[in-house]
């Protein structure tokens, strides 16, 4: 298994998590690796299908702490 800090040329993002909010399922945060487009982890809240949204998050690793801590605020 390859790290999400690993460059993959596989994919625009390889590897994509979706979070679903419990309460209100048309609230999503998207978490994707560094891919073809981007060279880096970003997070995303979609306001399109086609990825057009608010980034939230910027960072060359993955970092579980640090978006713990955004969906906290």
């Amino acid at each position: 298994m390859q790290s999400v800090t690993d460059r993959e040329e596989s994919g625009v993002f390889p590897v994509h998590l979706r979070l679903t909010h419990l309460k209100n399922r048309r609230v999503t945060l998207d978490i994707l690796s560094p891919g073809g487009k981007l060279p880096f982890c970003h997070g995303l809240i979609p306001a399109t299908l086609d990825h057009t949204g608010l980034y939230i998050l910027n960072t060359e690793r993955f970092k579980p702490k640090a978006i713990g801590h955004l969906l906290t605020q």
